[in-house]
């Protein structure tokens, strides 16, 4: 169940991708510092409020100490480069400077995601995605392939999904797409809930719209090119094998950047 918080509330848990997530702010003794730190989290990811859970699978601790972590990187000519310490984290629990920027924090989560999916059939995809009520069509490629204009167009008959990074975990049996909290073209505040991941196209420019066949061999390669992060085990590999094998369809979207979004729609409802 979603939930608003109050500047006095100080247990806050979010859920990502089913994974829930203890913010600890009351760590802080300033209480200006909480309520800007309650008035940061509430503007970004109040979407994503539960109420208190029974398993709690990460913590994120806030701490506000008066000597500033500073590291000395380097020295050239008449300047040093200093960095400031964002976040230290370990399996279980991260403790995050009362300072972080919505950039850092995201960066953080993103970490962490990373580490529970390994654990748990799932990772981050660098992806788009659009959606009907029922399913995920996730669009994949290269820095510049187009991922984020297809979705674009598609919207004139799918809710766009995803711009940049999709969550996928398997749950009793059927893949999953999540969304980031937060993307740069996708309003925090407009949550979807998970859908179905029912094809996944990889995006190639081309003179017309076709949907091309792709190997096993030409799959798993896409597919660990995508992947934000490194494969960490063997387990891991063995997840996004069954990924590949599992989903629907898996195939080549080639197109051009004004692609012929009602063939690629019909395509979508012939698969259904």
């Amino acid at each position: 169940m979603e939930k608003s918080i109050n500047i006095k509330t100080k247990l806050i848990y979010i859920s990502i991708a089913n994974f829930v997530f203890f913010l600890e702010i009351d760590t802080v003794d300033d209480l200006n510092v909480q309520k800007a730190l309650k008035l940061f989290i509430t503007q970004y990811y109040k979407n994503i409020f539960i109420e208190k859970p029974k398993k709690i699978d990460y913590r994120i601790t806030f701490i506000a100490e008066e000597n500033i972590h500073l590291i000395q990187k380097e020295e050239i000519k008449d300047h040093t480069t200093f960095y400031l310490r964002t976040f230290a984290f370990g399996e279980k629990r991260a403790f995050v400077d009362y300072h972080v920027s919505i950039v850092h924090f995201q960066m953080l989560l993103k970490i962490i995601l990373q580490k529970l999916l390994t654990k748990n059939e799932g990772f981050l995809l660098h992806a788009s995605a659009v959606c009907n009520s029922k399913f995920a069509y996730v669009f994949l490629g290269k820095n510049g392939a187009g991922k984020s204009t297809i979705a674009q167009n598609l919207t004139k008959y799918y809710k766009k999904f995803a711009d940049d990074t999709v969550i996928a975990r398997k749950i009793q049996n059927q893949w999953h797409a999540f969304q980031m909290p937060i993307e740069k073209q996708i309003d925090p505040l407009k949550k979807i809930p998970p859908k179905n991941i029912h094809a996944l196209f990889l995006i190639q420019k081309n003179t017309e719209t076709q949907f091309l066949a792709l190997s096993k061999q030409d799959k798993v390669a896409v597919l660990l090119e995508q992947i934000l992060g490194k494969v960490q085990n063997n387990k891991q590999m063995q997840t996004i094998t069954r990924f590949m094998e599992e989903v629907p369809d898996f195939k080549i979207l080639a197109c051009q950047k004004k692609a012929e979004v009602k063939k690629i729609k019909d395509y979508f409802d012939s698969l259904i």
